[in-house]
């Protein structure tokens, strides 16, 4: 009975490892000189990439910045990073020109930006041949159509649950952030203004995937919008095991409830015998 019982714990085990899909025997089969021929090769391919990285330009200035139709302050000059335009813009969007110091060098940032009410902190990347970044900032301000905005937030789940969001919502805050788990696909966003003829649109709020998701509220009235902007973060379902491998929570539960069960099983079949010995 006891090499029965010692056979169950086995089996229950095997399962357990199976159920984490951990495999060690690749790991084991690596000798001390395969060791010590990856090490020096992943040396090699760190000091030729040193090497290419010394090798290619590190200008990562813009030679011009400017936006189409409105004036930047100060004059531009490529060793000053920050920039603002004076005048409340009403436009949607604006057209940022730029044009490198150095050809091999690229730029993120410019063209056309989308503008949101109120203050915009734009920034323009300029990335390297080596791969080096500056940045550049451009603060610009759209006006805030004071009958273009909510009046209220509100965001539940799929099962009606709220959602709490921050900061606490306030008309002329037009971005917030929020956390929800794993299993929620879909926010409910129910956005309301006190301009009757407001028309109010929600975009990215459904199928949503694990890390960042951006919802766009805009509000439309006589072709002007105001926008509003909510930062969900769905955690990931699984944890990281033995670095690459990964496992469900729920797997884990399973798996607990399977060897518990098992090991009362054993008990009680354990007990049973000492019981049939002792009246035989």
């Amino acid at each position: 009975m006891i090499r029965f019982f010692k056979i169950i714990l086995i089996i229950a085990a095997l399962i357990m490892m199976l159920a984490y899909n951990i495999s060690y025997a690749s790991m084991a089969d690596f000798t001390d000189e395969q060791a010590d021929e990856i090490t020096k090769h992943n040396q090699e391919e760190w000091k030729k990439k040193q090497e290419e990285k010394i090798n290619k330009s590190s200008n990562n200035y813009l030679k011009s910045l400017s936006v189409e139709n409105y004036n930047i302050t100060p004059e531009f000059d490529k060793q000053t990073i920050n920039y603002e335009i004076k005048e409340v813009i009403q436009e949607e969007y604006i057209t940022v020109i730029t044009e490198t110091d150095d050809d091999k060098s690229s730029v993120s940032g410019n063209g056309k930006i989308t503008l949101n009410s109120g203050e915009n902190n734009l920034r323009i990347d300029v990335t390297a041949e080596n791969g080096t970044v500056r940045t550049y900032f451009i603060k610009v301000t759209k006006e805030i159509i004071k009958d273009n905005t909510l009046s209220s937030l509100e965001l539940k789940d799929e099962n009606n649950d709220s959602i709490e969001f921050t900061p606490e919502f306030n008309k002329d805050v037009f971005e917030y952030s929020c956390s929800i788990e794993n299993y929620i696909n879909k926010i409910n966003v129910n956005a309301k203004s006190d301009n009757e003829k407001a028309d109010i649109k929600v975009v990215g709020n459904d199928d949503l995937h694990e890390g960042l998701n951006e919802i766009v509220i805009s509000v439309i009235q006589d072709n002007k919008k105001t926008l509003y902007k909510i930062n969900a973060y769905k955690k990931e379902q699984q944890i990281v095991l033995d670095n690459n491998k990964k496992i469900d929570y729920k797997l884990i539960i399973i798996v607990s409830l399977i060897i518990v069960i098992v090991f009362l099983i054993g008990i009680i079949i354990k007990k049973k015998h000492r019981t049939v010995g002792k009246h035989g």
